[in-house]
């Protein structure tokens, strides 16, 4: 399980900004912009392991929302053959727009617990 907000939304705002400003602050702030969203998701994944897992099965969704090395294997490999093709702007911009549409997926998609969730047939539920 992924939380949308581990690679910010306003990483699609650096390569503006380092045109317009000091890039050095414009990543500070940037990087600095992510512990806000972190420091509310990444709690809440655990509230929302806790409604969602089996008891038996919990420590493996743990295990996944803390080893994220799988987005790293796969994310630089892809900026890198991005950034030799299209240029380092372009790392940012469509790195944003994954991140983006991640979380647009992960609004509609994504529920606080199986009870609310609209497309779990009660049968399901009750089993």
């Amino acid at each position: 399980m992924v939380e949308p907000s581990r690679s910010n939304n306003n990483t699609i705002f650096i390569p503006e900004c380092a045109r317009s400003v000091d890039i050095n602050f414009t990543i500070h702030n940037e990087e600095s912009s992510k512990g806000v969203p972190d420091g509310v998701v990444f709690p809440s994944l655990h509230c929302l392991v806790a409604r969602w897992a089996p008891p038996a099965e919990k420590g493996k969704f743990i295990g996944a929302l803390l080893g994220g090395s799988l987005g790293t294997v796969i994310t630089w490999p892809m900026l890198g053959t991005i950034i030799e093709n299209l240029g380092w702007i372009w790392a940012f911009i469509i790195s944003g727009i994954l991140v983006l549409t991640w979380t647009i997926l992960w609004i509609i998609f994504v529920s606080d617990s199986p009870d609310a969730h609209p497309r779990i047939s009660d049968e399901e539920k009750n089993t």
